[in-house]
């Protein structure tokens, strides 16, 4: 089977593979590097920008009042606990 860019695979083919690529790049380190692969949770990503425009901004519109920016998803990230 040939190998697909990320663009062209399902999100959660494509998040199974960043788990699967920080478990690995941990593993091949011996542990003296520490992969950490993390879930945006609810922050407003840009993962939306697969629908057309009008969908997209429709999105943002609706849930920009309850999700959090990026810059608010990071507080509490593994760069907040020396990762």
């Amino acid at each position: 089977m040939p190998c697909l860019p990320f663009a062209y695979l399902p999100p959660h083919c494509t998040l199974l593979a960043q788990v699967l690529f920080a478990w690995e790049l941990q593993r091949r380190t011996g542990g003296k590097v520490v992969s950490v692969a993390l879930h945006p949770g609810e922050v407003m990503t840009d993962v939306v920008r697969s629908l057309p425009g009008p969908l997209q901004r429709a999105y943002r519109l609706l849930l920009q009042a309850i999700l959090l920016t990026p810059q608010q998803g990071g507080v509490g990230g593994p760069a907040d606990y020396g990762w």
